[in-house]
């Protein structure tokens, strides 16, 4: 499998990925959005969240969040980096 950037709005990528043709198809689908508490991915994470996307917003230090993940997503504490 092969890795690609994506730099398209978050429900254009999802609606890539899913061939759905509006909002509605997202509805009930779960996500995981890392580095979700700050820039593009708090935004990925605030369009999902409103389209009815089950969020879980991953970052290496939640507390900075300052409480803008949406309260329908859940917020999650996890270092992914290559050390």
């Amino acid at each position: 499998m092969s890795l690609m950037t994506v730099r398209r709005a978050p429900s254009l990528v999802c609606r890539q990925f899913h061939g759905t043709r509006n909002a509605s198809d997202l509805a009930g689908k779960k996500a995981l959005v890392f580095g979700g508490t700050s820039g593009i991915g708090l935004s990925a994470v605030k369009k999902l969240d409103a389209e009815g996307v089950r969020t879980v917003a991953i970052s290496r230090n939640p507390d900075r969040s300052k409480g803008d993940v949406p309260s329908g997503s859940e917020l999650m504490a996890c270092d992914v980096r290559d050390r």
